[in-house]
C-alpha cells in the first residue's frame, strides 16, 4: 500500500501545479497560434501599439510573471522554513533546471516548464529562509534599497553576475524562466533566478508579520511588469528588484517604519543606491 500523502505535500504540489498552469498553457497554444504577421490587423484595429512579434512576446512575459507571482504566493514556508526541506529544494531544483537544458533541443516547451519548475524550486528555498528570518517589516525597506543598488550594478557592470550572464546563452537560460513565444523555435528567457528569490523572500517576510498576501502578491506582479515593459521600451536589459522594492515599499506602509536602530543603515543603503543609479546614468548615456 502506498504511504498517504501528507497534507504538506499535497500542499506543495497543487501550489507548483498552479504556479505553472500559464507557462504550460503557453507551451500548449504556442505551436498553433497564427503567425505573428496575420494578427496586426486586428491589433492596429484594437488601437495596441504593439507587432504581432512584440505582442507574442508581451503575451509570454506576462505569463511567466504570473508564474513568479503565484509560485511565491504559494509557496509552502512552513516546509522550506526547515534547513533540511529548503537544502532538499534547492539540490532538486539545480537537477531538474539541468535535466531541462539537457533536452532544450528535443522539446523545447517541456524544457521551458521544466526549467521554470527547477527555479521555482531553487529560489523559494533560498527567499524563504532568507525572508523567514527578517525581524522586522520596516527591515523591507533597506532591503529593497540595497537590492535595487547590487542589481543595477549587476546589469550596467561590465564584470556583474548579472551582465555576464546575459552574455552567456547557456547561463542564461539555466537562471531564468523561459517562456514559449509564438514563432520562435525555443523558449525566450523571460524572469531571472534572483527575481524568483526577492519575490519569494519578500512573501516569507509578509507571512512571519501578518502584511496583506494580495497586496505584497500585487506589488510583486506589478514590479515585474514595470520592469518588463521599461527593458522593452529601451530595448536593453533592465533590472527588476529596483522595481519589485519599490513597489514592495509602496504596498506597505509597515515597510516604510524603519525600526530606529536601523534608520543609519537605510541611509546608508540609500546612499547606495543613488551612487548605482548614477553610474548607471552614465552608462546609459554612453
Amino acid at each position: 500500500m502506498l504511504p498517504v500523502m501528507s497534507v504538506e505535500v499535497r500542499g506543495a504540489l497543487r501550489a507548483i501545479a498552479l504556479s505553472l498552469a500559464p507557462l504550460v498553457l503557453l507551451a500548449l497554444t504556442a505551436p498553433h497560434a497564427p503567425a505573428a504577421a496575420s494578427i496586426e490587423p486586428a491589433l492596429n484595429a484594437l488601437r495596441i501599439p504593439l507587432s504581432g512579434e512584440g505582442f507574442y512576446a508581451f503575451i509570454a512575459f506576462v505569463c511567466a510573471a504570473l508564474t513568479v507571482t503565484i509560485a511565491s504566493a504559494l509557496a509552502p514556508r512552513p516546509m522550506l522554513s526547515r534547513p533540511r526541506v529548503a537544502v532538499g529544494s534547492v539540490a532538486l531544483g539545480v537537477t531538474v533546471s539541468l535535466a531541462s537544458y539537457a533536452i532544450l533541443r528535443h522539446a523545447p516547451g517541456l524544457s521551458g516548464v521544466l526549467g521554470a519548475t527547477g527555479i521555482i524550486f531553487a529560489a523559494s528555498a533560498i527567499g524563504t529562509q532568507v525572508g523567514s528570518r527578517v525581524e522586522s517589516p520596516g527591515h523591507i525597506l533597506p532591503v529593497a534599497l540595497l537590492s535595487a543598488a547590487v542589481d543595477l550594478w549587476s546589469v550596467t557592470a561590465a564584470s556583474g553576475p548579472t551582465h555576464i550572464i546575459v552574455q552567456t546563452p547557456a547561463a542564461l537560460r539555466l537562471l531564468t524562466i523561459t517562456a514559449s513565444v509564438p514563432g520562435t523555435p525555443l523558449p525566450d528567457p523571460q524572469i531571472g533566478f534572483g527575481d524568483v528569490v526577492f519575490a519569494a523572500l519578500y512573501h516569507a517576510i509578509g507571512a512571519r508579520h501578518g502584511l496583506s498576501i494580495r497586496r505584497t502578491a500585487a506589488a510583486i506582479f506589478a514590479g515585474i511588469i514595470v520592469a518588463g515593459i521599461t527593458a522593452a521600451a529601451l530595448a536593453a536589459p533592465v533590472p527588476a528588484l529596483p522595481a519589485l522594492g519599490l513597489a514592495m515599499v509602496a504596498a506597505h506602509s509597515e515597510a516604510r517604519r524603519v525600526p530606529a536602530t536601523d534608520r543609519k543603515t537605510a541611509f546608508f543603503t540609500g546612499a547606495l543606491l543613488i551612487a548605482s543609479i548614477a553610474r548607471a546614468a552614465v552608462v546609459f548615456a554612453r
